[in-house]
């Protein structure tokens, strides 16, 4: 997977230790691939579907396992929600370097000659 065509999401500190009211230490931020090569960036589509999975593996990194009290479903929430705010200028970067790649395409091309 190339370097360009993932995102890496990281949990913010204040997210992090959200999650640490059960264990003495807060936990290093882990981060997760977040693989976009096979969609259309130039699309609302493919932007949504991005975001989607951003969401989707900002999820998996915030998850605990088993029934939970509501304070810590609470703070499996809070931490998704910092992880997506985390991630926003990421996803935000890779729109700017698919538009920039499709508008050096363009220009790359030859006139039309009609």
């Amino acid at each position: 997977m190339s370097k360009s065509k993932a995102l890496a999401l990281l949990l913010s500190v204040s997210a992090a230790s959200a999650l640490a009211d059960s264990v003495s230490a807060a936990p290093a931020p882990r981060s997760i691939a977040v693989a976009y090569a096979d969609l259309d960036l130039g699309t609302q589509r493919g932007i949504t579907i991005l975001n989607q999975r951003v969401r989707r593996a900002a999820a998996r990194l915030c998850d605990r396992r088993s029934v939970r009290p509501l304070g810590d479903y609470l703070a499996q929430q809070d931490c998704v929600a910092g992880t997506m705010q985390t991630a926003r200028p990421q996803i935000e970067q890779a729109l700017a370097v698919d538009r920039h790649a499709r508008l050096a395409a363009r220009q790359q091309r030859p006139a039309d000659t009609n």
